[in-house]
């Protein structure tokens, strides 16, 4: 039975995580002497597969699963039951995403927080500002970031181990960035293509999931700063011209713009432009003119604001 690429290479200790060393270094020193934590970090961050390595060394352990959608008591009295519970071994409460559940819920597991020094608590959430201080300053807080090269060259490896023929190395940076360093994904769509077509390139990318070259996304992007309309409706007729329809060219758009570390207020502004114009060509009119005054109108944004 042939095990799927992103099992078969799934992280099964800490030192084979896609981070930096020196964060590396920090979870196994956590690992070795654990203590409060939060992990906070993206969708594909990591987090549940570190959860998961501590689970295999933390044998005793409590681990609630969408925990947020419970009752307070039930919450309470489960937690309350485990922590009472004699251990001479360290035990672990693990909760996923914390940042999710309400102020009210979040208080309770701050007070259960160092109740006992034979029980830690493990935390994640996307949003550390969504979570409350006094789980904050109970806990250590683990930014969980991936390293691009380290995923880059993982991706090589696997490649030439699985022996995967591919066209160029830059392959692999365009996957890592339409897919926002998602391994599992990544992974998914290398063993499709791998299957279909034999080659791992950037055109069989396309054929198969008819995505945008994002590259060219970031390139429309650049000149709309730069108030450039000319070079963005010569952008967009090119896309066009491909067979892209304006719906595509505008998702793909809002979704690269959400990526961008820009000011929220830019973000929200520009992203609110371009979802009129994407009303106006689903309910209205299918035009090319609807995504010329959309450029326009980031246009001038960019201009009145600069």
């Amino acid at each position: 039975m042939n095990i799927p690429l992103f099992l078969k290479y799934k992280p099964k200790e800490i030192k084979d995580m896609y981070y930096d060393d020196i964060l590396i270094n920090k979870l196994n020193n956590l690992y070795i002497n654990l203590d409060n934590i939060i992990l906070i970090g993206d969708n594909s961050s990591g987090k549940t597969c570190i959860i998961e390595i501590l689970k295999k060394k933390y044998k005793n352990n409590l681990h609630l699963y969408n925990f947020h959608y419970r009752g307070y008591d039930i919450i309470t009295t489960t937690i309350n039951n485990f922590i009472k519970i004699k251990s001479e071994s360290l035990k672990i409460v693990i909760l996923d995403n914390i940042d999710n559940i309400s102020h009210k819920s979040q208080l309770i597991i701050s007070s259960f927080i160092n109740m006992n020094d034979n029980v830690k608590f493990i935390l994640s959430c996307n949003n550390i500002n969504n979570v409350i201080e006094s789980i904050q300053s109970s806990s250590i807080l683990i930014k969980l970031l991936l390293n691009k090269e380290i995923l880059y060259n993982k991706l090589i490896n696997i490649c030439d181990d699985e022996k995967i023929i591919y066209e160029n190395e830059k392959l692999f940076t365009y996957l890592i960035e339409i897919y926002n360093y998602d391994i599992r994904k990544i992974l998914n769509i290398i063993e499709l293509i791998n299957t279909s077509f034999k080659i791992l390139n950037i055109t069989n990318i396309k054929k198969l999931l008819n995505k945008l070259d994002i590259c060219i996304i970031k390139e429309l992007y650049k000149k709309l700063e730069k108030n450039n309309i000319i070079h963005c409706i010569t952008i967009v007729n090119k896309l066009l011209k491909e067979g892209y329809s304006h719906n595509d060219i505008l998702l793909v758009l809002i979704d690269e713009i959400k990526k961008y570390k820009i000011k929220d207020k830019i973000k929200i502004d520009i992203i609110n432009i371009i979802n009129k114009q994407y009303i106006i060509i689903n309910e209205v009119v299918i035009s090319k003119l609807q995504v010329y005054c959309c450029l326009a109108q980031i246009c001038n944004y960019f201009n009145e604001n600069s």
